[in-house]
């Protein structure tokens, strides 16, 4: 184990597995041997792989009522995932030390399991777990590539891999964390402690927006219910902040997208705060702990690009909002109106 950069860590573990007369099994033995590692950064990386490989033959088969095809199991395991692998550096540690309370890694992995279980309840009941369910997003880009063979090779390469590595990779700063408390353990501090506290407020701002998008679009749709099912007789009352579409209150007002930031700045804060303690502890560290999160937040700009053209061909007013609203980073804005000609 190397703990200095992401590059050393999988140079050397390929190095040690070139030193021992393993029989590859088409590949099972050297999973089989990744699977068995000391270290938990070879670890999650084997489970990475499984995934990957889950996903894609998946992906291939058809299910649910319509007996569709989905490209969507990567975004199951979006939440659960990087919760499991932070869990793996605590049980590792909790192996090797006797202070696991005292340690950053048990903090970080405690706050990043606690940002998987609240995303997880927030898919499961937008139903992003039945079998059959598949993001807009990608059935959007089906209807634009109608050449079967690109499609494949997107949902291999882009879906599969690419995104399940990008899962795996918000993770390895912890690794930082699992090093430092390992070689050079030391006593928390009260910089430390506001970390935690500044973390978890995130994680309660990402909540509280999630959770204002679903009371929005739960209460717009039964108020659509009601007006499609009222008579001239006996008609409903107008609610033009339903009428409008999309949700652009609380949060929402002052952000486009408050739930995108701060997930961004949840993983961003994770990968500086890691990086400097393993600079502190562990001099020869890399900075290439953080391209998880940054090629996340690339990701988020160009998903959130395509989020907002869906919107803004289906929502009339959102063009005003568009206008009036920060499109992620919160700021100030004015009131979007909410008259109709």
């Amino acid at each position: 184990m190397t703990y200095t950069s992401v590059f050393s860590e999988y140079q050397s573990f390929l190095s040690e597995l070139s030193s021992k007369n393993i029989e590859s099994n088409y590949g099972l033995g050297y999973l089989s041997y990744a699977l068995n590692s000391s270290d938990p950064f070879i670890f999650n990386s084997a489970v990475c792989f499984m995934i990957i490989v889950f996903t894609y033959v998946m992906s291939l088969i058809p299910f649910g009522k319509n007996w569709t095809r989905s490209s969507s199991y990567v975004d199951k395991f979006w939440a659960v995932a990087p919760s499991f692998f932070a869990a793996v550096y605590v049980v590792y540690l909790n192996s090797s030390t006797n202070d696991l309370f005292g340690s950053r890694t048990f903090y970080v992995s405690l706050l990043i399991i606690v940002w998987g279980a609240r995303l997880t309840f927030h898919l499961y009941r937008r139903g992003f777990y039945a079998l059959d369910y598949e993001d807009y997003r990608y059935t959007h880009l089906r209807t634009k590539i109608n050449n079967p063979i690109i499609w494949e090779l997107l949902n291999l390469f882009f879906i599969s891999i690419f995104q399940v590595i990008l899962n795996v990779s918000l993770t390895f700063p912890v690794n930082l964390l699992y090093a430092s408390d390992k070689t050079s353990p030391s006593a928390l501090t009260v910089l430390d402690f506001l970390f935690f506290i500044y973390l978890s407020i995130v994680v309660i701002a990402e909540a509280v927006s999630d959770q204002q998008q679903w009371d929005y679009q739960t209460e717009k749709h039964l108020y659509l219910k009601k007006k499609k099912s009222s008579s001239s007789s006996q008609p409903i009352k107008i609610e033009p902040k339903y009428e409008v579409g999309f949700n652009h209150t609380g949060l929402f007002r002052y952000s486009r997208h408050p739930n995108f930031f701060c997930d961004q700045l949840f993983w961003l804060s994770v990968a500086i705060y890691s990086i400097v303690i393993g600079k502190w502890s562990l001099p020869s560290a890399s900075y290439d702990y953080i391209i998880g999160s940054l090629v996340m937040i690339y990701i988020f700009v160009r998903s959130t690009n395509l989020t907002e053209r869906l919107s803004a061909s289906k929502y009339p007013k959102y063009a005003e909002y568009q206008k009036k609203t920060s499109k992620v980073i919160p700021w100030f804005s004015e009131k979007v109106s909410y008259k109709f000609d």
